[in-house]
């Protein structure tokens, strides 16, 4: 077990113990969470997490992907809630990097894109290929108002 002060951006090993910087925490995480497994040759399958909205592009979501790789100007299927699988295309895609997000031509397994071109979507769809739809768990979002 660790003890952490994010805000201080500490942790310590015992509650009353020295402080470290997090490197302990963050060798912690890597030793005990196995890493991701996808695979690239599988058909496209990345979840919505985030929306934006353009008057001018329209839906700009933000997914992260689990297999398979997306391109701009990719013909995909975005599997709905309630399981009707529609079809768009991505007319591009940003890759996220520090300070915003840039222009990409394509985005690889476990990383997060955002895409353009989508009319309807929403968070918890499953961007994938058109010709081999496999979706992937849903995102449940609480939307009971806040007391």
């Amino acid at each position: 077990m660790l003890y952490t002060i994010a805000r201080d951006g500490v942790c310590r090993i015992e509650p009353e113990g020295e402080d470290h910087k997090l490197k302990p925490l963050f060798d912690e995480i890597i030793r005990t969470i196995p890493a991701p497994q996808y695979d690239p040759q599988s058909p496209l399958q990345m979840l919505v997490l985030n929306l934006d909205y353009s008057e001018f592009v329209a839906a700009s979501p933000s997914a992260a992907s689990s297999n398979g790789t997306v391109r701009s100007k990719q013909d995909v299927g975005v599997i709905r809630h309630d399981g009707n699988v529609g079809r768009t295309r991505v007319s591009y895609l940003y890759g996220f990097r520090r300070p915003g997000a840039r222009r990409s031509g394509r985005g690889r397994p476990r990383r997060h894109r955002r895409t353009r071109g989508f009319d309807e979507v929403n968070i918890g769809d499953t961007i994938t290929d058109p010709n081999d739809p496999r979706p992937l768990a849903r995102v449940v979002i609480d939307e009971r108002p806040s007391a």
